[in-house]
Parts: structure tokens; sequence; C-alpha cells
């Protein structure tokens, strides 16, 4: 059976079939909504990604940092 992750704009995760649940933000205060997620490769945990570049990390998935809380350029590259 597959899995699917999906979660919402409080942080909050929800997965289906054989996808791990490996923590959320759901429930906890955030400065901007979660608008996306990213899986490790393993399957075995994931970043959630908020709107002013926050970064959460969950399961095996490392922190390597976060733009949140810092002024952006509005682009992406140099």
């Amino acid at each position: 059976m597959a899995g699917l992750l999906g979660v919402a704009s409080d942080g909050g995760v929800f997965s289906f079939g054989n996808a791990g649940f490996h923590g959320s933000m759901g429930g906890k205060p955030l400065n901007a909504p979660i608008v996306s997620m990213a899986p490790t490769s393993d399957g075995a945990g994931y970043w959630e990604v908020a709107s002013d570049g926050g970064i959460f990390n969950f399961g095996d998935a490392t922190f390597h940092g976060s733009m949140g809380g810092r002024r952006s350029t509005g682009r992406s590259w140099p």
C-alpha cells in the first residue's frame, strides 16, 4: 500500500496509508502559515516550509537553517 502526506496551513500533518507521522507544528504558534512540505529520501521524516521562509524538521529530516524572521530582497538568485 502506498502512502500520502498532507499539510495544513496551521502546520498540521495528515498521513494516509503507510506514510509515517513524525510530528507537526499543528497547535503551535506560527509567525506565518505553512505553505509546503517535503519528505526525506527514505520517507522517515519531512520538512514543513512556512511562507516567511521558516523551516521545521521532523523524523530524520535534519535542520540546515531557515530564512524565517529575515528580510527578503525578493530575489531567488544573486
